[in-house]
């Protein structure tokens, strides 16, 4: 069991970093002039499609029953990502990758409402510390704190991605990983279609899809498919709250990709509110020290 809890500890690192990296790739998606709602069909189209080409055999036995649970994480997936991309078109790649990195601190949360497992006095310190690095994202010299529709988008995407967080802790126990990925992929590409058809009436030209062609591919090879198998894969051997915490280093991937790429300017703000987002993250995992009482 310690040896599965390590490699799930690993699995889901590598997860974090690959989803860092698509922050990068959704910005150079939405800088094609791609729209949000065909990015998500293009997305999970490629990732339901490999999920089935590569596992055939176990796709094909799928029950009812197995679908219906495994849509439920599904939904929840095509909610948080259509509302992060949304937000990501609205504000920049850092700050979306660190406000959603807050996910991890309303996992234990939705838990406690879900299964009645109450959190400790660290989880409810901690959101408020959140809060403070939140703000100061927000903040533009000049101008006092300056919260963009984006930012909010982002918060709403934190929240929905913890919902899905927690649900996986309930579906990865009763559906096979394989499975239930493309359980996930399918719900998700069916709900983004629907999505693109109500919402989405802008053209699509050649030269569009060329240069979107690649950062979709990867979004939807590596970043849905990939990591969401790893992720389903490694939550049967560890916690939502657990997992949450190693997803959550995505914001400093992201981050440094962002930086790194061009995408944006290193700024103050970023590093102090990042900074502040990423040790409330660090400090989940530390347990505080029990009293010791008297014989």
């Amino acid at each position: 069991m310690r040896k599965n809890s390590m490699l799930a500890d690993l699995g889901l690192l590598l997860v974090a970093l690959i989803w860092g990296m698509g922050f990068s790739a959704t910005q150079y998606a939405i800088d094609a002039g791609l729209s949000a709602a065909l990015i998500l069909l293009l997305r999970f189209s490629v990732a339901a499609l490999a999920m089935a080409a590569l596992c055939f055999p176990q796709v094909r036995g799928v029950s009812a029953k197995e679908f219906l649970t495994g849509s439920v994480s599904g939904l929840f997936l095509f909610l948080a990502f259509c509302f992060q991309i949304e937000a990501q078109s609205r504000t920049t790649p850092s700050n979306c990758a660190f406000i959603t990195t807050t996910n991890v601190l309303m996992v234990p949360f939705i838990v406690w409402a879900a299964s009645r497992r109450r959190p400790g006095v660290k989880n409810i310190v901690l959101p408020a510390l959140t809060v403070v690095g939140i703000f100061i994202l927000g903040y533009a010299p000049g101008q006092g704190i300056a919260f963009t529709r984006g930012d909010l988008l982002a918060l709403a995407c934190a929240f929905l991605f913890a919902c899905h967080i927690a649900s996986l802790e309930f579906t990865s126990q009763r559906v096979e990983a394989r499975r239930l990925t493309f359980i996930q992929m399918a719900t998700a590409a069916l709900l983004s279609l629907l999505y693109y058809l109500i919402a989405d009436r802008s053209a699509v030209s050649a030269q569009m899809l060329r240069q979107g062609a690649l950062p979709v591919l990867y979004l939807g090879l590596f970043s849905t498919c990939a990591c969401f198998f790893l992720q389903t894969a490694c939550q049967r051997y560890t916690s939502a709250t657990k997992a949450a915490i190693f997803l959550s280093l995505e914001g400093v991937f992201g981050s440094l990709f962002s930086v790194l790429l061009g995408l944006e300017p290193l700024k103050w703000t970023l590093l102090v509110g990042g900074g502040i987002i990423f040790l409330s993250v660090v400090l989940t995992e530390v347990g505080l020290p029990r009293r010791r009482k008297n014989a």
